[in-house]
Parts: structure tokens; sequence; C-alpha cells
């Protein structure tokens, strides 16, 4: 084994295949290894271990230059992060349906300024379900360690100078005292930014996700720095059997920590939490200087193997993940794991020994580093984000319902009144974001039928007297404020239209919704109004539209039967579709007079027509979609608002 932290030692790259292993294994399937996520903090932990032992070392010795330690970040990072970005890209050019690939190349804009984790912790949770159709935002982690590596040479040269100051001359003694007094400046500074994950951002107005707040992951890059600074440049203590030991507990306390559910949340994670597996694995650096068994395990040449191309691996593991959810649109099983692992590993591979070492080794200076590793790549990375370049643009109407064109999520009137707009608003059509996905029916139909509508939708909040359901969708609040208004308003209207997801499993999970669903047709029956409920849509597993677009583009042939029904369907749409038909009979039993519409009936069961989609989402129709409901029920049932309710 090496005597020194800065020399090679194999069992630093077996770290890292286990690092990227488990995030590996997370991302395939997060019940796999629920705590798989961990990988990430290993690889910060490792990252601040390997630099800040070259940086010590130079800083101490005068050595240190600041375009040498950019220069080899320039090279060790840009080319396999370039390549993979380029080709992701282009990939989602061709394959992505135009408001993903909005998304994509939003992402990719930050990715390319590494400040993604900025971008992606106003988006939504790392966690959240939407993440998965985002192929670069796993670059997040990258950009925290560049942040970090802008920083902290800094910190360190301006405390190293100063605590020199007070030392006449380098000597063992004295650098034995600049370690010293270094560790009592970098340990509290390390427990400090990890206890600012319990400031409560959410009190304060702040709505970012925790998970990629900068200042909370350098206090995990920072406990591989201490390490660093305790270890380096000291020799290798002699063989004892507490290094076995040492070693032994700590891997075994990074094992456990990895399987464990729901314990690595916030405001613990990312936070005072991540000090167990991080020094945990620090001790496991410290242990593995010896030869035992751990450190033999992680110097075997295959375990080896991975660690060296940990740094691609991880690169690529997630953007075939996503590539492959994209269009599958479910989890990820066992069988398809059979063949992502190899396709990520061949990928991974030739990124490794054709991008990332030839480019990693040959001499260039800083300017050309600047010029030919970052400029020219991130130019051509930005033509392809400015361009339409291999795009295909879907007619809108495919891939979105008109939200954007009527009261949603506001309050302006001048946005509300639909149908035909000559006559006297005598309806009021009010829900959630099932009011929104039929505004193409409801104005289809208010236009034929001559009556003009006051339409509001609320993201997931149905429109009930005395009620709100607040989610984290809304503007905070604005679910009451709406229904509140609409509860004095309503009573200049005739006809009441009630449009919700009514089968929503989360709306049945609060106790009080049916109860509010009782007291607001009495309270709207008793003040003499007709009160239709619209139930338009259960759920399902897939909206189809991805595939479509891919037919539409030649790149799949068109099949209609391509997706068996019953997977089309899933779990939520039989649960949706029970709760409905449980709220059906509810109101049928106690209010006969309610008139009740299911669209459902008028939906085709390979949710195509003519060959292209009627669903904008898994949870609504298209524009398409909704014109069509009108016109089928017209066909059927000829009138939706009576004339007699008009006058």
């Amino acid at each position: 084994m090496a005597n020194h932290p800065s020399s090679y030692r194999a069992d630093i790259d077996g770290l890292r295949a286990l690092a990227v292993l488990s995030v590996f294994l997370f991302h395939l399937h997060a019940s796999w290894l629920p705590s798989g996520f961990l990988g990430v903090d290993i690889f910060f932990v490792l990252s601040g271990y390997l630099i800040s032992s070259t940086l010590y070392k130079e800083i101490v010795a005068g050595t240190f230059s600041f375009q040498q330690f950019y220069i080899r970040r320039i090279r060790r990072i840009l080319p396999a992060f370039f390549f993979a970005t380029l080709v992701t890209l282009i990939a989602g050019s061709i394959l992505f349906i135009d408001r993903d690939l909005v998304v994509l190349k939003k992402s990719a804009i930050a990715a390319l300024a590494f400040s993604s984790n900025f971008y992606f912790m106003r988006k939504g949770g790392y966690f959240a379900p939407t993440s998965e159709d985002m192929p670069l935002l796993h670059i997040w982690s990258l950009s925290v360690e560049e942040q970090f590596y802008f920083l902290f040479p800094i910190l360190l040269i301006f405390l190293l100078w100063l605590f020199k100051r007070t030392s006449k001359a380098v000597t063992p003694s004295t650098t034995s005292t600049l370690r010293r007094r270094l560790l009592w400046v970098l340990v509290p500074l390390c427990l400090g930014l990890l206890l600012m994950g319990f400031i409560p951002l959410k009190e304060l107005g702040i709505s970012w996700d925790p998970y990629y707040l900068p200042h909370l992951r350098f206090g995990e890059l920072l406990i591989g720095s201490i390490f660093a600074v305790a270890l380096t440049d000291r020799p290798r203590p002699a063989y004892h059997p507490r290094h076995a030991w040492i070693g032994s507990l700590s891997l075994l306390v990074l094992l456990l920590c990895m399987p464990l559910s729901g314990v690595f949340v916030s405001p613990f994670f990312p936070g005072i939490l991540a000090v167990i597996p991080c020094v945990a694995l620090g001790f496991l650096i410290y242990a593995n200087q010896q030869d035992y068994w751990v450190s033999r395990f992680f110097s075997l040449a295959p375990v080896v193997w991975i660690g060296k191309i940990s740094y691609s691996l991880y690169l690529w593991h997630w953007i075939v993940i996503t590539f492959f959810r994209y269009f599958v649109e479910r989890e990820i099983q066992w069988v398809d794991a059979l063949w992502i692992a190899p396709l990520t590993f061949a990928l991974a591979s030739f990124s490794y020994y054709v991008i990332e070492q030839p480019l990693r080794y040959r001499k260039i200076t800083f300017r050309q580093g600047l010029l030919y590793y970052y400029a020219v790549p991130a130019l051509v990375c930005g033509g392809l984000i400015a361009t339409h370049v291999l795009e295909y643009p879907m007619p809108t109407k495919y891939t979105q319902y008109s939200k954007g064109e009527m009261n949603f999520d506001t309050l302006d009137p001048a946005r509300s009144l639909k149908g035909d707009t000559t006559q006297t608003p005598k309806v009021l059509i009010a829900g959630d974001s099932h009011t929104a996905h039929l505004l193409r029916f409801f104005e289809t139909l208010g236009k034929d039928e001559h009556w003009c509508a006051y339409v509001s939708a609320a993201a997931s909040c149905p429109f009930l007297l005395d009620y709100a359901f607040e989610t984290a969708g809304q503007r905070e609040g604005f679910g009451r404020e709406r229904n509140d208004l609409l509860a004095k308003e309503y009573h200049k209207y005739p006809v009441i239209v009630l449009s919700s997801l009514w089968g929503s499993p989360d709306y049945m999970a609060d106790s009080t919704y049916l109860r509010q669903i009782d007291h607001t047709l009495e309270a709207m029956l008793r003040a003499g109004k007709t009160v239709y409920m619209v139930s338009s849509f259960y759920a399902r597993s897939t909206a189809r539209l991805r595939e479509s677009y891919l037919v539409a583009r030649g790149i799949l042939p068109a099949n209609p039967t391509r997706v068996p029904i019953s997977q089309l369907e899933g779990t939520s749409y039989h649960k949706a579709k029970a709760n409905v038909e449980k709220i059906h009979a509810l109101v049928s039993r106690k209010y006969p007079q309610v008139v009740w519409v299911n669209l459902e009936e008028f939906l085709p069961p390979t949710l195509l027509v003519d060959g292209m989609p009627v669903l904008a989402d898994p949870y609504h129709y298209n524009d398409y979609g909704a014109t069509l409901m009108a016109r089928a029920y017209q066909k059927k049932y000829g009138r939706l608002i009576p004339e007699t309710l008009l006058k």
C-alpha cells in the first residue's frame, strides 16, 4: 500500500465502485436499495479527500498554482461531461416531445454553467416522479463539486497564510501546528454547514428543495478534506489489529445505511445525519492504508476497474435510465435491468477509454483547456439548444390542454368567460385541473348551444364550499382563496357545473372531502341551482403521447394495440374508477336531481383516435381529446344544458 494519501491507492477506486453501484441500483428501482443515493455522498467525501490532499501539500510547499489546479479539473471533468451532454441533447432533440425538450434544454444550460443544483432546487423534489424524465438531473452533484472547488482553494490558501504568519519557519513542528490549527477551523465549519439543514426554509417563504443546497453538500466535501488534512504527509502507521476493526466496523455502518428507508430525510439529511456515512467512509479510508480483508477486497481488479470508470458510469447510468423510463412510462423491472446495465457499462467504457483517458493526460495550457475543453464544446451544445435542428414539432393540440387560455390558478375575470361570449354568463364551471383540461369541451358546447360560462380552475383543488385542498403544486393559499370567492359568486348563476378528478385517491384520503361534497350539493340545490357533476376522466398509466410522437416521426410503426388495455389502465385507473363509482352512488341516492356526466364512456380503449393521442398526460385530455369528447357527447345526448335553464 502507498505511504501517502496523494499516492495512488487502488482501494480508493474500489470505494468509488461502491458509490456508483449504490446510486445505480437506487436509480434503477428505489426499493432495491432505498438509501442508495448515499453513493453520491460517498463520492463527495472521496473527492474532498483526494483533491484536498493535493491542495494541502502544494499550498504548504508553496508550489500551488490556480492555473495548474483548474487545468487538472478541466481535463478530468469536461471531456466526458460534454460528450454525455451532447449525446443527450442530440437524442432528446430526436426523441423528446416539444415540452419535454424545452425542459431538457433549460437543464442543459444550467449544466453548462455548472449551476444545475440551483436550477433543479427550484423545480421540485429530487425524489419526485417528474424527476425521472430529466436526463441531466444528476449533473447537480457535479455542479456542487465545481462550486466547492471554486471556493475551497481560496479558503485554504487564506487560512494557511494566516497561520504561517505566526510561525517563523516551516518545520515538522510548525507543519503539525498548521495542521492542528486548520482542523480547528475546518471541523466547526463543517458542522456549522451541516447544521444549516435545520433552517426552516419553507417558513421563511423559500421553496427550494434542500437536497440540492450547496452549503449542505459542502459539509460532506469538507469531511473528506478534514481526513485529508489529518492524514496527508504522515507516515503510514504500523499495522495494528485495531485498523482491521475500524475498517470493518466503518464498512458495516456504510452497508447498514444503504437499505434504510425513511431515515435520511429532511431536515436531518442532507445535513447533520450525513455525518454517519461520511465519517464512516473517512475512517474506512484511514483503515484501508493497511493490508487487511477490506482493503484487499476494494483492491480487487474487477472492483477497481468499476471504480476507474465510475465517473463515466455515473454520467451515463441516469441518462440511459431516464430515456428508458421516458418511453415505457413504468417502473424498471429486473428483466429491464439485465440490458440497461450492460448498455450503461458499454457507454461508460467507451467514454472512459475513448474520451476521458486520452484527453485527461494530454498536455495543454490553461488557455487551450478553456478554449478546446470548454468553449468549443459549450458552443456546440449551445447551438443545439438555440436552434431546432433535428427537432420535429408536434401540434400543441396533442401535447397540452388550454390552461393558459383560461382562469387557471388566477382570479382574473378577463380570462374567465368562455363559450358564446355574446351572451350573458349564466353558467359557472369550476373545479380543479379537470375543469382546465375540458376547456375545448365547454367552449365547443357553449358556442353551439349559445351559452356563456364563467370558468375557474385551481390545480388539485375541487370547488366545494368551505373547503380547500392544499398541495405543493399550488400557489400557497390559492385554493381556499378561489373557493371562498366563488362561494360568494355562485349565487349569480342559475347553472353550476362542478368538474373535478372526483376519484382522486389524495382527495379521498381527506376525511372532510365526502362531507364537503354533500354540504356543497345541499347548499346549491337549496339555493335553487341546477347542478351538474362532470367526471371526465379517471387516470391511465400512460398517455401514449410519446409513443405517438415516435410514430409521427417515422421511428415506430403505427400500432394502436401495441400496449395492452390492461397495461394502459394500471392501478391508478382502477382506484379512481372505484372512488368515482362510490361518489356517484352517494350523490344519485341522496340528490337524484344532480345531473351526472361521465365522459369516460366516450374514451377509446386504445386512447387513440385516427392514430393520434387524446391525452396530454396520464391524468388529462389534450385539446384534441376534449374537442372529440364534445362531439361524441353531442352525438349521443344532444345538448348539455337545456335552453329552458338559460332563460
